[in-house]
């Protein structure tokens, strides 16, 4: 089966954030995976890449880098004051003994729903009593708000990297995990798994095979009216960067005391078209008056 083509003409692939960002909104979906109108990284992102690399040299030798593209603090959010090398000791042990592979690629050929899937998995790893299982590294400035072991049973990406890992060997049992870094605040690194039967696993990938499938379709569409849209998704993660291009999308302008009490809206797309306003007439000049005689 030959995969849908973006607006550029290379295959349309599928990975676990895109599966979460079509979740999000298909059209903002769109606009990145079919039009190729990615968002930059942000700094957040960059600093998180860089920790992974920090934690990778630590698994891989037992000793933590001086830095990292010269800078020492994604080493010192790795490390979280010493509770870095305690969430991190079991796969250490791991990678010593040969059990574990670290940046797992997810083969060539796989695909998810129609479409090729694209992927790279942190830990794949085999421990005790036939338990097999995925680990990923998250960074985050509010680690409260890490997923908790029920939520990892269900989470998507985990799943997807465990069928991916996992799909013919279709062990018993999964470890699902995350080791998550605190990158505001107290250092911190905490590690939470779940223990999923493989039935599980394939439930949770089959949700997202049925969105790939979905998603295949829309890499022929050229007007973005012709995309669903999730309007409640514009403001979060501190806005959509397409909503200058979405034609769909209006801004609501709360209430303040100083006007009628009513919600108004504004079309953006009437508003960026209106004509520049003319420039201001210069004042009349006057002659001056003549000296008296």
């Amino acid at each position: 089966m030959t995969a849908p083509l973006r607006a550029d003409g290379q295959p349309l692939t599928v990975s676990a954030s895109s599966i979460s960002r079509y979740r999000e909104c298909p059209r903002a979906w769109w606009y990145e995976a079919v039009l190729g109108l990615r968002r930059p990284p942000s700094e957040a992102a960059q600093l998180g890449t860089d920790v992974h690399t920090a934690i990778e040299g630590y698994l891989l030798t037992g000793a933590w880098p001086a830095h990292v593209k010269g800078r020492g603090r994604p080493v010192e959010i790795a490390r979280a004051g010493g509770a870095g090398e305690l969430a991190l000791a079991p796969l250490r042990q791991l990678v010593e003994a040969g059990r574990a592979h670290l940046e797992v690629r997810t083969p060539d050929g796989l695909t998810l729903g129609g479409l090729p899937l694209r992927g790279r998995i942190d830990v794949v790893w085999s421990g005790d009593h036939g338990l097999v299982g995925i680990t990923d590294h998250k960074t985050t400035s509010r680690p409260e708000n890490r997923l908790t072991e029920p939520e990892l049973r269900k989470d998507t990406q985990l799943s997807i990297y465990a069928w991916a890992a996992f799909r013919d060997l279709r062990p018993p049992r999964v470890a699902l995990e995350h080791v998550v870094f605190s990158t505001r605040g107290a250092p911190s690194a905490v590690r939470t798994r779940a223990v999923v039967p493989w039935e599980d696993v394939l439930w949770t990938y089959g949700r997202a095979a049925d969105d790939a499938r979905a998603m295949g379709p829309l890499a022929s569409v050229r007007e973005a009216a012709d995309v669903p849209e999730n309007r409640g998704s514009c403001s979060a993660w501190g806005g959509c960067p397409h909503l200058a291009r979405c034609p769909a999308h209006r801004i609501s302008v709360p209430t303040t005391p100083n006007n009628t009490g009513e919600t108004l809206s504004y079309d953006l797309d009437a508003l960026w078209s209106k004509p520049a306003p003319a420039p201001a007439a210069p004042p009349p000049t006057t002659a001056p008056a003549a000296p008296p005689p």
